[in-house]
């Protein structure tokens, strides 16, 4: 069987593909951009037309490989996000809406990952107070 994962073995160091994910997301339109990690993640969190987002990036400290290739799926990630706003197929909000911070301190993917009802309780988007 074929192995489709992309970057699988590759050389690229963290931080070549870190830089490369700024350079993205501020072609986007990002004004505001700052990496953090600790032990089990790292985020980059940023900022578009007054909006906070974060990217989540689970990372085991001991596979220093599987971080490269996760970087490097990450920028990926953003290229396509970026050729789809650049292109007029979607917009910056639209891309990142499930990674939109909320005030809890979760994205908005993460709240409703763990509130799926809040969809279909009242057919209206229910948010924890305070959002």
């Amino acid at each position: 069987m074929i192995d489709y994962t992309y970057a699988k073995g590759t050389k690229v160091p963290v931080g070549r593909s870190r830089d490369e994910i700024e350079g993205v997301l501020t072609r986007i339109g990002a004004d505001a951009i700052g990496f953090m990690k600790d032990s089990t993640a790292a985020q980059i969190a940023f900022r578009i037309a007054g909006r906070h987002y974060v990217l989540k990036l689970p990372v085991n400290p001991d596979d220093a490989q599987g971080e490269r290739e996760r970087w490097r799926q990450l920028l990926l990630l953003a290229k396509a996000k970026m050729a789809a706003i650049a292109a007029g197929i979607s917009t910056p909000e639209a891309e990142f809406m499930a990674h939109a911070m909320l005030p809890s301190g979760q994205t908005l993917g993460e709240h409703l990952h763990d509130h799926p009802e809040q969809l279909t309780t009242s057919g209206r988007l229910m948010l924890p107070e305070g959002d």
